[in-house]
């Protein structure tokens, strides 16, 4: 047999093959089906309010098809009133319950802004806001019990888009439930109208502190806190320790909290 010769240069390993570029996925914009807007079918007494229901799905549609929130300038508060008036005009002609131009007012407010919550969250007295399904709105200012007040939605789907805009959070038939902090401070819990009967359940509760006060030093004078307690406090904050404060719904923690 013929002598085998070895040679004993390692062979070289091939170079590894550079890893594929990563694919980036471009999300497609999700356009929901359009309302129809065609209502003709809308007549007779007890109309009204499937006509505001149906109307203010079909502007909300023309304003965010994709279903996000539709802006709050100007000049789309102008589009849907004015396209929710012409449709109410066309539907006034069969029921005559309906009040074409304040209705558009009410829907473009909804749309846009924070429709029957608008007045009571600009007032500085209300602490508490309660919504029980799109027609009654009740307020509490400072220490007073609640009260309803002269100020209705739309339909469900209305309270729906103003949770969203406070919250910044989804809230549906998939997001039932909604527990957040808005950018001013207020805490906003509620409970979609697939889980609740009359409709969606909110409540607003706002941290309104006293703009005399200063300090744990308003409290003793109260008589809402003890001196010696007041000092403890005051060297645990300086000690760096952790304070939990907590209470029950409608508890002014965030008094205290601010007095911390």
């Amino acid at each position: 047999a013929a002598p085998v010769s070895i040679d004993p240069t390692p062979t070289p390993m091939p170079a590894p093959l550079a890893p594929l570029p990563q694919m980036t996925t471009v999300p497609l914009p999700v356009v929901l089906p359009a309302p129809s807007d065609d209502l003709s079918d809308l007549k007779g007494p007890g109309a009204g309010a499937e006509a505001c229901a149906r109307v203010f799905a079909v502007v909300q549609h023309r304003l965010a098809p994709d279903g996000s929130l539709p802006a709050k300038d100007a000049q789309t508060r102008a589009r849907a009133r004015g396209e929710a008036q012409r449709l109410l005009s066309e539907v006034a002609e069969r029921v005559p319950e309906v009040q074409a131009r304040p209705w558009a007012n009410r829907i473009a407010n909804e749309l846009c802004g924070l429709g029957a919550l608008s007045a009571p969250m600009a007032e500085p007295d209300v602490s508490d806001v309660h919504v029980h399904g799109p027609n009654l709105v009740l307020v509490r200012r400072r220490s007073e019990a609640l009260a309803p007040i002269d100020a209705k939605f739309t339909c469900p789907a209305a309270v729906e888009l103003v949770v969203r805009r406070l919250t910044g959070q989804p809230f549906g038939p998939e997001h039932p439930m909604v527990e957040a902090r808005t950018s001013s401070g207020a805490d906003v819990r509620a409970l979609h109208g697939s889980l609740t009967s009359p409709g969606p359940l909110v409540t607003i509760h706002r941290n309104t502190v006293d703009k005399d006060a200063r300090g744990l030093e308003s409290f003793v004078r109260t008589r809402a806190l003890p001196s010696g307690m007041a000092t403890l406090l005051c060297h645990a904050i300086q000690a760096g320790l952790n304070v939990l404060v907590c209470g029950g719904p409608g508890t002014p923690t965030f008094s205290w909290l601010a007095a911390l």
